[in-house]
């Protein structure tokens, strides 16, 4: 049992630490994907989907562990939602098809 617990532990200041992380760099503000996407709309939209799995990782830590609260709960996010998955899929496979024709 105390195995479990340390692990738990462990995990959960894993996800406390990316969370200070991006706190600290600023991926919960819009800018953030615009200013480190290099003008790419596809690597834009990588940004934005890694803070809102940073949200959502930070409430399911909260909530499994009967807290009240969440650490995101007080920050304010100005990032973007993700946009649909099809849209995402299509730019996707467009910026592929784009890559291999380069190195072809």
């Amino acid at each position: 049992m105390d195995m479990d617990m340390d692990n738990l532990n462990i995990h959960i200041h894993s996800i406390h630490s990316e969370l200070y992380i991006a706190l600290d760099i600023g991926m919960h503000l819009r800018e953030f994907a615009i200013l480190h996407g290099n003008g790419d709309q596809v690597l834009e939209e990588c940004w934005r989907r890694t803070w809102w799995q940073i949200y959502i990782n930070d409430m399911y830590v909260a909530s499994s562990s009967h807290f009240l609260t969440w650490k995101t709960s007080s920050v304010v996010t100005t990032v973007e939602l993700p946009c649909e998955e099809h849209e995402y899929e299509s730019r996707v496979s467009h910026h592929y098809s784009d890559f291999i024709s380069l190195i072809e």
